[in-house]
């Protein structure tokens, strides 16, 4: 069964609202909560006061008309003809750097590739710093690579809602009470999602860079060709990467560099290298000439020997 479904058009007397979180009306094609009214609503549970207060709620329209509407919990959204798509539960509703995420809308959009079968996204959180989406789905086709998935939803979803580690599973682990176990799946071990040839650093520069990647993504035995994104590195971790780079060689990258160039370990390692050349001083380079003409010419013609191997 797919994350979302068409629920077709309101019936005869009832009334659907899609409403965001401050109860304001969205857009066609955005998600917000569903809501339903008309004269087909109840007037609340049966002895349960609390519950009722909570879910049957006052709501003024545009013409200042207050009408009872009843909060589904579930999130959805109009399409252009006016037919609504239902995107799950809001209670898959999480919170990440800063933005509010419908992890349904996420889930439909891979359900909507060909490869995908069924997918569920969730909320990894390692530390309150260390926090990151990660979709779990089947497939009738066998892994299908995180850089095809990840392109894919690109091409549809901000940048924030697309999650950084992907993990084919048999099946999906379930409550008691039949639904996806969510939880289980938070706590489950991910693989990085790179499907690369693991060629560990062996140069004093690439051992440097591997030590702050490791930092940063919280890995271990990274190898030189392997994507920083893939890996799990999201727009924050580039900055802090940046950082870390200019600090640790006292040079001077953009973040606009490490984004066109710099994407494995190799080819930081790359940019680095051309960096502390052209940030050499004039000194330095009177320095190194000064120590080519104090050599003799025995001395010379062994240094170049040596460069030549």
């Amino acid at each position: 069964m797919k994350a979302w479904w068409s629920i077709g058009r309101a019936i005869d007397n009832t009334d659907i609202l899609i409403l965001d979180e401050h109860c304001a009306p969205v857009k066609a094609g955005e998600v917000g909560e569903i809501y339903i009214g008309g004269l087909g609503l109840a007037i609340g549970y049966l002895g349960k006061p609390d519950l009722t207060k909570e879910r049957f709620l006052n709501y003024k329209t545009e013409d200042g008309t207050t009408v009872r509407v009843y909060r589904t919990g579930d999130l959805g959204r109009f399409y252009p003809d006016g037919t609504i798509e239902c995107l799950g539960r809001s209670d898959s509703q999480v919170k990440l750097r800063g933005y509010r995420i419908e992890l349904g809308e996420i889930e439909a959009v891979l359900e909507g590739l060909p490869d995908v079968q069924r997918a569920v996204v969730v909320l990894k959180e390692n530390s309150s710093t260390d926090r990151f989406l990660v979709a779990f789905y089947m497939s009738s086709h066998g892994a299908v690579s995180a850089t095809e998935l990840r392109s894919a939803l690109s091409k549809t979803l901000p940048e924030y809602m697309v999650p950084i580690r992907y993990e084919l599973v048999a099946a999906f682990p379930l409550t008691l009470n039949g639904k996806v176990d969510r939880k289980s799946l938070a706590e489950r071990h991910v693989a990085t999602g790179s499907t690369r040839n693991i060629v560990p650093p062996s140069t004093p520069l690439e051992l440097e860079v591997a030590a702050i990647w490791e930092e940063l993504l919280r890995l271990r035995g990274i190898g030189i060709h392997e994507s920083f994104i893939e890996l799990g590195g999201h727009s924050l971790l580039i900055n802090a990467m940046v950082h870390r780079l200019n600090r640790a060689f006292n040079i001077d990258l953009s973040l606009i560099e490490v984004l066109r160039n710099g994407q494995t370990i190799a080819e930081i390692v790359s940019l680095v290298e051309q960096r502390i050349m052209m940030e050499a001083s004039d000194d330095d380079i009177k320095a190194a000439l000064g120590l080519l003409e104090s050599l003799s010419s025995e001395e010379l013609d062994e240094f170049l020997k040596a460069k030549a191997v």
